[in-house]
Order: structure tokens, then C-alpha cells, then sequence
């Protein structure tokens, strides 16, 4: 029996680990969800995962809370405070180190050096306190998720234009899904140990391919049209997207975006999952939804 420890497993990505480690028929008695409290850990429980509560900002309970487990993958904590983030990563990496486990799988962003968001220094800053400790690890650099995309596609979709910041540069983005299911295959096997993946798409994408697939899937046309950052924000908010998620998709993602921050591909998310992460019209029906 190898007990793997999932960390943010409340979490969007968390979550979905979980899902794609049942999937690939682990057991649910060998799945240790971390949660911050006992009650976040109810749904789990029901299912027979061996639940484990503890958080990153306490060293000496987290070191409690995973004793016993083999394999680790450490998802990022939310916090957008770099100091924050390297203290919280940098105290899960000790837990991990002092119960000696098998194999951490650790979750940062891809091309880090190009630091879009300037996360990716925490990341960085991760891999080499793990590559310090001789913690046998793979390093998951996941592009940004796709998903982000569906409320501006939603947007579109209902005013007939697709308006954007992005000087129509590529884009290398993947599904949450997909990213999962790639995690799960490394935990769930073996001779991962060592590697750094590039969880990129195989084909870059624009936002004239996006407005080309939204015509396909609503059946009208389906414009795409570039315009400053704070047209694209009123355009969204004009069309019900929240001024938050507006304001971060045209002033952080749109700028990076026409910057060909994302204008990398892999075959890795492939070649983990078994499918294409390609755009289609598929795909974009599924963000819509």
C-alpha cells in the first residue's frame, strides 16, 4: 500500500487529483486529502480517504498531519504575497523532508524564468530548496489554466464580439483537467522521479481562433477585435463579467499574452494524459458550459 498525500485538496486543482487518482484506480483508503479543518475533510471521509488535517503555517502539525505518507504532491497555497508563499512552500518542504517520503511532486508554473506574474520566483526558489534536500521529486510546470478563459467566452458568446488585449499573440494554455490528470499519472506510476515536465498545449492558439471556434459553436458570428486594457475591462463588465476577473485578465493575462509570455509548446501534457490539449470546438462548448 502507497499512501499519497494531496495537498489544496479542497481546491480546484486539488480536487480534481483526487478525482484522476481514483480514476487511474488508486484506492480511496490510499488517498490522503490535507485539509485546514476537520470538517472540510467530511466529504473525503465519506468517500474512505484518510484524511489529514493540517496547514502550512504550522511546521510541527503538518509534520503530524502527514506522517505515514509515501508519496506528496504540494499544490501552492493561494496567497499572492511572494513572502508569504516561499515561508508557507518553504515549511511544507521541511514536513516533507523530516517523514522522508518517496517521491514530492511539486506543482509551479511553466517557463518560470520568463516571470509573467512574478509567482514563478517562489516556484523557482521551491525547486531548489527540494533539489537541496535530495527529496526525490518531479517538478509539474503548468501553464496557465484554460478555464480562465470561459467567462470572457461567455461574454462573446452573448454580445457577438470578442474584445481583447492581447495583440492576437499565441497562447499556450491547458485545461485545470488536464494538468490533473497529468499529476495523477506521475503520482500514480512510476520513473518520474527527477523529471521537470513543461505542461504546455502542443499547438499554440490566438484569440482569432477562439472567436473562429466560438462562431462554430453558437452558430452566429463571432468578431474578434483588439483594443486598449481598459476598453477590454468595459467591454467585459459591459457584457456581466465581474470587474475583478475583468480587470485581471485584460491588465495581467492580456498584457503577458501580448508580450509572447506563452508562446512556448510540449508534448509532456500529451504524452502524460494520453490526448490532445489542443483547442477545439469541443473544448470551447465545455468552457461555455
Amino acid at each position: 500500500m502507497t499512501t499519497i498525500a494531496v495537498t489544496g485538496a479542497t481546491g480546484r486543482l486539488g480536487g480534481r487529483i483526487i478525482e484522476r487518482l481514483l480514476e487511474a484506480g488508486v484506492a480511496a483508503a490510499d488517498i490522503a486529502p490535507l485539509v485546514r479543518t476537520h470538517d472540510k475533510g467530511a466529504p473525503f471521509r465519506e468517500r474512505g480517504m484518510d484524511v489529514r488535517v493540517g496547514s502550512y503555517d504550522d511546521p510541527i502539525a503538518l509534520t503530524a498531519a502527514l506522517a505515514g505518507v509515501d508519496k506528496a504532491v504540494l499544490v501552492p497555497p493561494p496567497s499572492l504575497d511572494n513572502a508569504a508563499r516561499i515561508h508557507q512552500q518553504h515549511q511544507a518542504v521541511r514536513a516533507l523532508h523530516a517523514l522522508d517520503v518517496s517521491h514530492l511532486v511539486l506543482v509551479s508554473l511553466a517557463d518560470p524564468e520568463r516571470r509573467p506574474f512574478g509567482l514563478e520566483d517562489v516556484d523557482l526558489a521551491t525547486e531548489h530548496i527540494i533539489r537541496a534536500t535530495g527529496l526525490p521529486f518531479t517538478f509539474m510546470r503548468n501553464s496557465v489554466y484554460m478555464d480562465e478563459l470561459g467567462p470572457e467566452l461567455g461574454v462573446a458568446a452573448k454580445t457577438g464580439e470578442l474584445v481583447s488585449a492581447t495583440g492576437n499573440r499565441p497562447l499556450n494554455w491547458v485545461c485545470r483537467d488536464d494538468l490533473a490528470t497529468a499529476t495523477a499519472t506521475v503520482l500514480a506510476g512510476q520513473g518520474h522521479e527527477g523529471r521537470t515536465y513543461q505542461l504546455t498545449n502542443t499547438e499554440l492558439f490566438t484569440y482569432d481562433d477562439l472567436a473562429a471556434l466560438l462562431s462554430e459553436v453558437t452558430g452566429r458570428t463571432i468578431t474578434h477585435r483588439l483594443a486598449s486594457a481598459q476598453e477590454t475591462v468595459q467591454a467585459l463588465t459591459d457584457g456581466g463579467m465581474d470587474a475583478h476577473h475583468a480587470d485581471m485578465m485584460a491588465g495581467s493575462f492580456h498584457a503577458a499574452i501580448a508580450k509572447d509570455i506563452f508562446d512556448t509548446t510540449a508534448v509532456d501534457v500529451q504524452e502524460l494524459t494520453g490526448r490532445s490539449p489542443a483547442v477545439s470546438a469541443e473544448l470551447v462548448r465545455r468552457l461555455l458550459g
